[in-house]
């Protein structure tokens, strides 16, 4: 087997591992693999802007990725929010609301992550309906999960 072929297989165990999919029936899962599009994203390199037009879903296959607000005219300096490494997600807010990006993404180190169109991601809800659900439901988590973290970490910057 090939080096590409090898990483193309070890890109597809991971997604299939992946929480966002392990739990789907084989032909579902493998339908759902085959609309994702993997990239190579070298140290530095910034993956999502502050303020652009998202229509990705993101999963970091190795690596990791910082997450940051940017020091702006009215942001007197750089806010780190989180980094995130391999089955960690990212682009989940401007797929589901379609507004711009909030946050900058770059990468820290080399890193490979795996990218989905919403478009294709629609597509393939329509044609698995219950495991579009699962999928759904799996982001929901996340995002809710995101959510009470950042309430627990509001909650000792006020008391605290």
């Amino acid at each position: 087997m090939s080096t590409v072929q090898s990483r193309r297989e070890e890109d597809r165990l991971r997604l299939a591992r992946h929480p966002l999919l392990r739990d789907l029936e084989d032909a579902a899962r493998d339908a759902c693999i085959a609309v994702f599009h993997v990239e190579d994203v070298p140290a530095g390199r910034s993956v999502l802007e502050e303020g652009q037009a998202n229509s990705r879903l993101f999963i970091v296959l190795d690596g990791s990725v910082s997450v940051k607000l940017p020091k702006r005219a009215r942001r007197v300096s750089e806010v780190r929010l989180a980094t995130l490494g391999a089955g960690d997600l990212f682009g989940e807010y401007s797929v589901f609301d379609g507004q711009p990006v909030s946050a900058t993404v770059f990468a820290v180190q080399d890193s490979r992550v795996a990218w989905v169109e919403k478009s294709s991601l629609d597509a393939f809800v329509d044609g698995h309906r219950e495991a579009g659900r699962h999928l759904y439901e799996t982001l929901l988590k996340t995002l809710v999960g995101r959510l009470r973290a950042n309430d627990a970490e509001l909650d000792v910057i006020t008391i605290g």
